[in-house]
């Protein structure tokens, strides 16, 4: 589904060929789409603009899309029940909203918890409603029964899917450390773990008959696991990127995978026909670096084990998440290769929380998450070691002050997630009647987050009204270094994600939707260590004193003693890609209040030699 309201259906066995319908009414601009759920039978999409009610249209209709009432925040997942008959959706704030169909009216609502929603799914025979959030609990609803919840036993990791199988019997749980929980219903007793995964388990699918249990993570693979047999699973690679979308066909014959901009699928009948009509429509054989076959029948690879590079049959596709991304500019400078990172395995786990922080497992992208007890910020680990700070010479984007690339060491720390709420900062100000001041036109934070609303990042904010709060909340303000870092990696990459152009990765002036959005709608834009909207949003400050770079490698730096102006970055819904590559720097008095200026918090760890947690 693209912003610009076509859908295209792609049939895999005609090589990809796609049929487009465009969506009623789409010529006067549609909301940007967050998420999307297509009915089994492919005649009904429901979609969930980034704020607002959601929509609902019947494939080919000419009539306008039905708009469902009753939201209440932004939509992290949203799902329809095998029969059509049904809608789900779950919120940042731990909401679920139930609507049937065939009935009027805004749905139930219904309560998951604390934390965000991250997956739902339906039960065969649509009579059953699981949700998990990312505290690791999930809750089972008999949707034909205004009861409570069954509150399943907990994961103690982040969940991420959910599946049934086919016989409503088991919940698959895919979880942030890797694993997958498979659990008995209806009282959700433990059956078996399955490990093996190299990065958290996004996507599940049990196939039709039951048998195999397909898992698609972070680490750019799929498991086909036989759930009647002992034995390693079957790999299956892809080099796009994270699973978006994971999907078996419905006579167990065909496996899909959506990733990036890439719809791969999997066949076992007829296995080298595909690859055979690729070749003749492309009129050119293809080596083993461009396709890799496997016969899912007898789990036998069909080319070199050697071999690498795309599946039976792939084919470029778009989805809500991806619309927007373009190929980059050829005036722009040659980018530097963005070199993996380490794995987050070789980082130990913390033996003990410090104190006010809640485990929360690990997550997409391998690292530990923390519950701030006091602000309930979500915070990731950065963990110890060197990465690249600034720019190179040959950078054409890049001003003066982000020069020289230079080498930084930096000692474990946390990063908050997202950036500073209004309703955080409300809690801050309610609690401790800290009196932050106005702009020189009268407005101050009030009169932002009165526009904005309670989910968006706190702005109009000065340095000192920043560090007040990360102070009360337990912590302090990132340094330079280490927000920097924090949003690029070790690599010396351009943005959080890598070097290519932002897309729908980050608020920016070209793709925003004419005001400031909620905090942590873009999980495509995070960082390597899975920090969201570090480009873009809003621009952060950062506990420096605004200074030129130094040309050596240096250690834990702190900026100088003093200065007239504070650091900030990152960019902003307001200004241009050039401005949200993680080098670009800022600065501005530390009294100046900025309507797209926020801050995130930052916690110091102790050295593994330090017995102390201060903060």
């Amino acid at each position: 589904c693209l912003r610009d309201g076509q859908v295209h259906r792609l049939d895999p066995a005609r090589a990809g060929q796609s049929e487009t319908v465009t969506v009623p009414g789409s010529d006067q601009g549609l909301p940007l789409l967050m998420a999307a759920a297509l009915a089994p039978d492919g005649t009904r999409l429901a979609v969930a603009p980034d704020q607002g009610d959601l929509r609902l249209w019947d494939i080919g209709s000419p009539e306008e899309p039905r708009v469902l009432p009753g939201q209440e925040g932004p939509v992290t997942s949203l799902v329809l029940a095998p029969h059509g008959d049904r809608l789900a959706s779950g919120s940042l704030d731990g909401r679920v909203r139930l609507w049937e169909l065939g009935q009027g009216g805004e749905g139930r609502a219904l309560s998951a918890g604390q934390g965000t929603v991250r997956a739902l799914a339906f039960s065969p025979d649509g009579n059953l409603l699981a949700a998990a959030n990312e505290e690791g609990s999930i809750h089972l609803w008999e949707v034909r029964k205004a009861r409570a919840p069954r509150i399943l036993p907990g994961c103690g990791q982040t969940v991420l899917a959910l599946a049934f199988s086919p016989d409503g019997r088991t919940l698959a749980c895919g979880l942030g450390d890797g694993t997958v929980r498979l659990q008995s219903l209806p009282e959700g007793e433990e059956v078996s773990i399955l490990r093996g995964q190299e990065g958290a388990v996004c996507q599940l699918s049990f196939s039709p008959d039951g048998q195999t249990l397909a898992c698609a993570g972070t680490d750019n693979a799929v498991r086909l696991r036989d759930l009647g047999r002992e034995g390693e699973p079957r790999l299956l690679r892809f080099p796009e990127g994270p699973a978006q979308a994971l999907a078996w066909a419905s006579d167990g014959r065909t496996l899909a995978c959506v990733s990036n901009v890439t719809l791969r699928t999997w066949s076992c009948s007829e296995p080298l026909g595909l690859v055979a009509q690729a070749r003749q429509e492309a009129g050119r054989d293809f080596s083993a670096q461009e396709v890799q076959q496997f016969d899912l029948s007898t789990w036998a690879d069909l080319l070199p084990s050697d071999a690498t590079g795309s599946a039976a049959a792939t084919h470029a596709a778009s989805s809500a998440a991806t619309a927007l991304l373009s190929s980059p500019s050829p005036a722009l400078v040659a980018k530097p290769a963005v070199r993996s990172l380490p794995s987050p395995a070789a980082c130990p786990p913390l033996t003990e929380p410090p104190p006010g922080l809640v485990p929360l497992g690990r997550n997409v992208q391998g690292y530990e998450r923390f519950r701030n007890d006091r602000d309930d910020s979500i915070m990731v680990r950065i963990p110890a070691g060197p990465f690249l700070m600034g720019s190179t010479p040959e950078d054409e984007q890049a001003d003066e002050r982000e020069k020289p690339q230079h080498r930084v060491e930096l000692d474990d720390y946390l990063m908050a997630e997202c950036e500073v709420t209004n309703e955080q900062f409300h809690r801050f100000v309610t609690e401790t009647e800290y009196e932050a001041g106005t702009d020189p036109s009268g407005r101050d934070w009030r009169t932002a987050a009165e526009e904005t609303g309670a989910r968006a990042p706190v702005v109009l904010v000065s340095w000192d009204d920043a560090q007040a709060y990360c102070r009360w909340a337990g912590g302090r303000l990132p340094t330079e270094a280490e927000w920097e870092k924090a949003a690029r990696g070790w690599d010396g990459r351009r943005y959080p994600w890598g070097n290519d152009t932002p897309g729908l990765r980050a608020w920016l002036a070209d793709n925003s939707p004419g005001k400031l959005s909620f905090v942590g709608l873009l999980p495509q834009g995070a960082s390597p260590y899975g920090c969201l909207d570090m480009a873009g949003s809003v621009w952060e400050w950062c506990a420096d004193w605004q200074d030129s770079y130094p040309s050596q490698a240096v250690t834990n730096p702190l900026g100088p003693v003093s200065g007239q102006a504070r650091v900030f970055r990152g960019g902003s819904w307001r200004d241009n890609a050039q401005s949200a590559r993680a080098a670009s720097r800022s600065y501005s008095g530390p009294s100046d209040r900025v309507v797209n200026l926020g801050f995130r918090l930052c916690r110091s760890l102790p050295r593994p030699s330090d017995p102390s947690s201060g903060s």
